[in-house]
């Protein structure tokens, strides 16, 4: 008779629930819960469900301490039992903090980590769907969803072909991947490639959730490099060049890609803004293409020496070593300590860095590279320079491609511009750094000029090219005959 009840109950509640509730029908699931043999206890949970969707029965089923009946049968042995009453926390929790918070109180978090793993597609979705309501309240709760394992344990679900898991999934990594501790937890557990895959999915909203959780996990340049060696860059690319795949959710995962590592974003774009500022650990690898294979640092400098590659690596860093310097290692093992690199952005420091003027520092900043980096060459003359041996013989001289900028003694246009765009964001000038063709590459400064028409009452904006290689120090007007001489051959 009690299984027909709640047969009853379950079928007719969305056209007699006031009737029901008047009748304490809540109460009388909750003790089911407790007491009923496995074949009641899935009914009820079924008319809890059911009931759930109104609000009044949803506070009512709080007050009654639901939440522990229905998180105690999450570790049944019965399948079917368990995933009704997952449905019936899912019904409960939707929409509502309250109920979200008891879930959280009874003990929910541990066993909805562990329903994941389970076989059944619509309790997997229903646990990741309650992990991630979870993942949105306050910041302890946050780190205890952290510390149970839920990252890790999110990276099954993510091999999955239900569109619901995946949705669930890639949502729930969205809350908790704001943390770095969660985007690492997610690297060990090598979860980064299920999730780029999903990039390949017709699924219009799985494809939405995968571009936000990429978003999110490209905080970091560890994780965002790593993703993009799985082909996140490749694919994002692709579906942007797609009229019909295109969405602003996958322009903003590949823009946050890019802009999480200065290092490939130049290598890809070739430009760096202002705002963009360089800090120890950037490099120069050239030009970088969509579907080139994306490398770090460390599997660079593991290359085998060849004249066609050179990686220009910064690194000031006092930090590491016993004399305060960051050490690049060769795959020889020999130090590259950049010890120049320090003494001069202290010597920069102390010396420019007081100039109250902006133009003087820049003009101040470009002869301090230039005199550093071989001195003014005039360009007829740049043929007999001697730059292209001179990082030749380091390479050598290290037995490695990679080449700390501070011990180049000839450098060119690219090299020079590097230098002035770290040094400059070292001390806070405005600048950027730009690639051109051959080697080439600038830096333009902003400055404000009085207008000699407005009787020195209207300070304009002015854009200039800093010369570091033939005049060190001269300001040419952006986009003038002067600066197109400078910029090309």
């Amino acid at each position: 008779m009690l299984v027909l009840f709640v047969g009853l109950v379950f079928m007719y509640a969305a056209d007699s629930h006031k009737a029901l509730h008047e009748l304490n029908v809540e109460g009388i699931l909750v003790d089911l819960l407790s007491e009923g043999n496995d074949c009641e206890k899935t009914y009820a949970c079924q008319a809890v469900a059911a009931m759930s969707s109104f609000l009044a029965s949803k506070e009512q089923f709080r007050d009654l301490d639901v939440f522990p009946a229905l998180v105690r049968l999450l570790n049944n042995g019965n399948l079917v039992l368990r995933g009704e009453a997952l449905q019936a926390l899912a019904n409960l929790t939707s929409g509502n903090k309250l109920n979200t918070l008891a879930l959280y109180e009874a003990g929910g978090l541990k066993r909805l980590v562990k329903r994941l793993s389970d076989s059944c597609p619509r309790t997997v979705a229903n646990a990741a769907a309650m992990l991630c309501r979870l993942a949105v309240q306050e910041e302890d709760i946050q780190y205890d969803v952290l510390s149970r394992g839920a990252m890790p344990a999110l990276v099954k679900p993510l091999h999955s072909t239900d569109a619901q898991i995946l949705i669930n999934a890639t949502l729930c990594i969205c809350e908790l991947a704001f943390h770095a501790d969660a985007r690492a937890q997610l690297r060990r557990a090598n979860g980064l490639e299920p999730l780029v895959n999903l990039l390949r999915s017709t699924h219009t909203e799985v494809l939405r959730c995968t571009c936000m959780a990429i978003c999110v996990c490209a905080k970091d340049e560890p994780t965002a490099v790593a993703m993009c060696k799985f082909g996140a860059l490749e694919m994002l690319h692709e579906i942007n060049q797609s009229e019909n795949s295109k969405t602003k959710f996958s322009e903003f995962a590949l823009n946050s890609l890019i802009q999480s590592s200065l290092s490939l974003k130049y290598g890809l774009t070739g430009c760096l803004a202002s705002t963009d500022v360089i800090t120890d650990g950037f490099f120069d690898a050239g030009k970088f293409w969509f579907g080139q294979k994306v490398l770090t640092l460390e599997e660079l400098s593991m290359e085998p020496v060849n004249q066609r590659l050179t990686i220009i690596a910064v690194n000031a860093s006092i930090e590491n070593s016993a004399d305060g310097a960051q050490q690049f290692v060769s795959p020889q093992g020999k130090v590259m300590d950049d010890i120049s690199l320090q003494l001069l952005v202290k010597e920069v420091k102390e010396s420019i860095l007081i100039l109250n003027d902006e133009a003087e520092q820049c003009a101040a900043l470009a002869r301090r590279v230039c005199d550093a980096m071989g001195g003014a060459t005039e360009k007829e003359e740049l043929h007999r320079f001697g730059w292209l041996l001179h990082i030749c013989l380091l390479k050598c001289q290290l037995q490695c491609n990679v080449v700390p900028i501070g011990m180049i003694s000839k450098g060119f246009y690219c090299h020079r511009a590097l230098l002035f765009k770290y040094l400059a964001d070292c001390i806070g000038v405005r600048c950027t750094l730009v690639r051109g063709d051959n080697n080439r590459a600038w830096n333009e400064v902003l400055l404000y000029k009085e207008d000699p028409s407005s009787n020195g009452y209207s300070i304009q904006p002015c854009c200039y090219i800093v010369d570091l290689m033939h005049q060190p120090g001269n300001l040419i007007g952006a986009n003038t005959a002067a600066a197109i001489r400078y910029n090309s051959i």
